[in-house]
């Protein structure tokens, strides 16, 4: 074989390995010209397969796709409402009252930005096959309308139950009818509302709030249950000056008509109220420690007494009850109750299952207190409250010679006043049979020292009369 042949056998090869390769490359050149063209293309717009909520962006740019948010979100929202059914009303709210934002530039800029941080190869992959993608949706309100539009329904039907009511006069019984309230669920509507707002606005919102009728707290029923006299005590204030008298109209005025329910404790403090020139009290006599004095109010301790009496006679048992310091002038010892503005209260409770109502009659200086409660109840039982004095102590007086107070005689400086241990009982009778004897309190009056003033002051002699003399 000769030397040329072997040559040109010898370089066969490499040149079709050159021709192969140049082709290999130019293919590759050719295919990534392609892919480059094709994701190119992609560069301003949003990539196949991407959704924000339910609405379609691909191959939109920014501006297009949120254009197209825009319309669709704004006309949902201004299309669509809120509806409130409460009973057979119904009550409307628009959207458009929310004020509901929504993050459409963020959704739109995450789906613009979706594979644009991929290699070449890798977008052009994204493209070519792409891989669904949903980007959510979220949004912001102003939930103080819905609490607003929650209490305008409410302040629309909601409605305070009346109760019924009861009014005695001279042992005749009237009763007003109570009137069932209604109420709206307001917390329940707005958490309905807010929650369905929540799960997103697909269309309009129809919520069933919860209302219900309200029971009065007296009604007629439980008042019917008043229906007899249980007990009546009085006492009287003839010796009374005017304004000691107004004192007990005024005082016992503000009691009548009073009504205690089951369980219930009466507070004569609470039910009077403050003694005050502002409320029309006067000044009267008051026990100030062993003195007596002119106070505000002066007289409003014989219609707490008298009341306390009243009270035990329908076992209407003490909470609080204090006696006086000294003793009362129209009650026996161990059968007051004292009151002192802040200081001092009367109180006692209803642990019957029925009512009681509580009349002040004053007429003719008499204080009555009547209490009205079930005959049935009662049991054929009816209740007396006595005292029995326990021990006697006798006020000493002291004399004192008064150099300034004619000779024989005298002046009380501090009036003596007896002081008393007194123990009282109330006494259960059954059908008029005393049937039961119970201790109820042991009282202490104080004894009062008195202070007598015995002049000592001589009288002048009487002058001489010299003329008359000489005559004799």
């Amino acid at each position: 074989m000769s030397e040329n042949k072997k040559v040109k056998r010898s370089k066969t090869p490499f040149i079709i390995a050159g021709i192969a390769a140049a082709a290999i490359i130019g293919g590759a050149s050719a295919y990534t010209a392609y892919t480059y063209s094709k994701v190119n293309q992609w560069t301003n717009i949003i990539y196949p397969g991407i959704k924000i909520g339910s609405t379609e962006v691909s191959g939109k740019t920014k501006e297009e796709a949120l254009k197209i948010l825009n319309d669709r979100y704004n006309s949902k929202i201004n299309s669509s409402s809120i509806t409130a059914k409460v009973g057979d009303k119904e009550y409307n709210l628009s959207l458009d009252k929310l004020g509901i934002k929504y993050n459409l530039e963020e959704a739109v800029n995450e789906a613009y930005g979706y594979g644009k941080e991929l290699n070449m190869f890798k977008k052009y992959s994204l493209i070519k096959n792409p891989i669904e993608k949903n980007i959510p949706t979220a949004f912001t309100y102003n939930k103080e309308v819905i609490s607003n539009f929650s209490k305008d329904i409410a302040n629309e039907l909601d409605k305070e139950p009346v109760n019924a009511k009861i009014k005695i006069n001279e042992g005749n019984i009237k009763i007003t009818q109570d009137v069932k309230g209604y109420k709206v669920d307001t917390e329940d509507l707005e958490n309905q509302i807010n929650s369905r707002i929540t799960e997103g606005i697909k269309e309009n919102i129809i919520v069933q709030a919860k209302a219900e009728a309200v029971e009065p707290k007296i009604t007629a029923e439980t008042l019917g249950k008043i229906n007899s006299k249980i007990s009546s005590y009085t006492t009287n204030y003839t010796s009374s000056t005017a304004a000691r008298a107004h004192n007990v109209d005024l005082s016992a005025s503000s009691i009548n008509g009073t009504l205690l329910m089951p369980g219930e404790v009466f507070s004569y403090n609470k039910t009077v109220g403050e003694r005050s020139k502002a409320r029309g009290y006067q000044d009267a006599a008051v026990y100030v420690g062993d003195k007596v004095e002119q106070g505000i109010g002066g007289g409003i301790c014989q219609t707490s007494s008298t009341l306390y009496v009243a009270a035990m006679m329908a076992n209407l048992r003490s909470v609080d009850r204090t006696n006086h310091s000294m003793p009362v002038s129209y009650l026996k010892v161990g059968m007051d109750a004292t009151v002192v503005w802040g200081a001092i209260d009367y109180k006692f409770k209803n642990n019957y299952d029925f009512p009681v109502y509580i009349e002040a009659v004053t007429k003719n200086r008499n204080l009555t207190f009547n209490i009205y409660g079930n005959k049935e109840g009662m049991g054929g039982k009816s209740y007396q409250l006595i005292s029995d004095i326990v021990k006697v102590n006798q006020p000493k007086i002291r004399t004192i010679e008064d150099p300034n107070l004619e000779d024989g005689k005298t002046e009380i400086e501090k009036k003596p006043v007896t002081g008393y241990v007194a123990k009282s009982y109330l006494v259960t009778y059954q059908n008029g049979k005393e049937i039961k004897r119970e201790a109820v309190s042991t009282d202490t009056y104080k004894t009062v020292d008195g202070v007598i003033r015995k002049g000592t002051k001589k009288a002048p002699a009487a002058p001489q009369n010299n003329e008359a003399a000489k005559t004799q």
